[in-house]
């Protein structure tokens, strides 16, 4: 197994059933990973078989606290984060993660690399990656990525959940000047294939992305009883405004916080 790297799985009590099928497509798709997985999830037994697969319980019901307390315990300086329903869809470019990893040990000043190109095409290439503008959105994102843990631990703050802590590690990452943070460039193939995130909405299965998968990748998604609906394009336009919409309110009220305390102090 590869010292400089890990990959974590994130995960919580109530999607371990999709964690679960998540975790048997890399050991179809993945098979000669190099690193060892970390299963990051609450108190629910986690069943699994695999070599090199590690389970790390945690009692902690704050999301960025848990997920802190995962990275803590990861030895390499190397983080590969995947969330639990981002299924692997087809065989992983191994050689090519290899060589992003390789990218970044020997530039130490990139954070991280999104395994996946942002919609902003133009920027430098560092070492055949593309650094990100320091004011795109979500610099930090949950999407596919491998980080450099440190920088990863240094952005994320306690009582955060995904949408706050993408939102702050974003603005935080701003002020970083001395990092990079990079991207694969525009028309290039993924060396992970994955659905992004639509996979399940608001906890039920999105019926469109389960065909999807059936049809186009053989891949059969098991309910486990959690139930399907079909999310439409229209549906799924909505969800993304709601998500911005609690963003916006996510920052009115921490800044609105921070200049409460600016009073007092004064």
């Amino acid at each position: 197994m590869n010292n400089d790297c890990s990959i974590l799985l994130l995960t919580c009590d109530n999607y371990v059933d999709v964690a679960q099928q998540n975790i048997r497509l890399i050991e179809k798709f993945w098979n000669n990973r190099p690193f060892g997985i970390f299963v990051g999830t609450e108190k629910k037994g986690f069943d699994c078989e695999g070599e090199g697969i590690n389970i790390l319980y945690s009692n902690e019901s704050q999301w960025s606290k848990r997920v802190r307390q995962y990275l803590e315990v990861i030895p390499t300086e190397y983080v590969l984060v995947m969330l639990d329903d981002f299924f692997v869809e087809q065989e992983v470019d191994n050689d090519r993660i290899i060589s992003i990893l390789e990218q970044m040990k020997i530039n130490k000043n990139i954070a991280s690399t999104l395994l996946i190109p942002t919609k902003k095409k133009k920027g430098k290439i560092i070492n055949g990656l593309l650094e990100r503008k320091r004011n795109q959105r979500y610099l930090m994102t949950w999407q596919i990525g491998i980080w450099k843990k440190e920088d990863l631990l240094f952005l994320m703050r306690d009582n955060e959940n995904p949408w706050e802590s993408e939102i702050f590690g974003s603005l935080r990452a701003r002020f970083l000047s001395q990092k990079n943070f990079c991207c694969l460039p525009q028309n290039t193939s993924l060396p992970i294939k994955y659905g992004k995130g639509w996979l399940i909405v608001r906890g039920v299965w999105n019926e469109i992305e389960i065909n999807r998968l059936k049809n186009e990748r053989n891949i059969i998604v098991e309910s486990k009883g959690r139930p399907i609906q079909k999310v439409t394009r229209t549906m799924a336009i909505w969800t993304k405004m709601l998500i911005q919409i609690r963003r916006v309110i996510y920052t009115i009220k921490l800044l609105f916080s921070k200049l409460l305390r600016k009073s007092f102090k004064g």
